[in-house]
């Protein structure tokens, strides 16, 4: 697999769905220039054909469930967002 990283714009939402290459690997997310940004490593050679649910919790809001795994915590619009897969 010939990885590249690649980066997604995020919404501030409950749920959202990035279609990434099958072979992906979720980096970080972060801020950038006032935008919310997701990293992965993808092969590009592959098709963006997997849907990957990225959940977004607030501080103080309902949390993950047992099956969502962590990706970050960001500080953005002076909220502090927590995101999962």
């Amino acid at each position: 697999m010939a990885t590249r990283i690649w980066k997604y714009g995020l919404n501030i939402t409950d749920v959202q769905v990035l279609k990434l290459p099958r072979d992906h690997e979720l980096l970080t997310i972060q801020v950038q220039d006032n935008n919310v940004v997701l990293w992965a490593a993808v092969d590009p050679d592959e098709p963006a054909d997997e849907e990957v649910p990225i959940y977004c919790y607030g501080t103080g809001q309902a949390g993950p469930s047992a099956d969502q795994t962590y990706i970050a915590t960001i500080q953005h619009l002076r909220c502090v967002w927590h995101f999962y897969f």
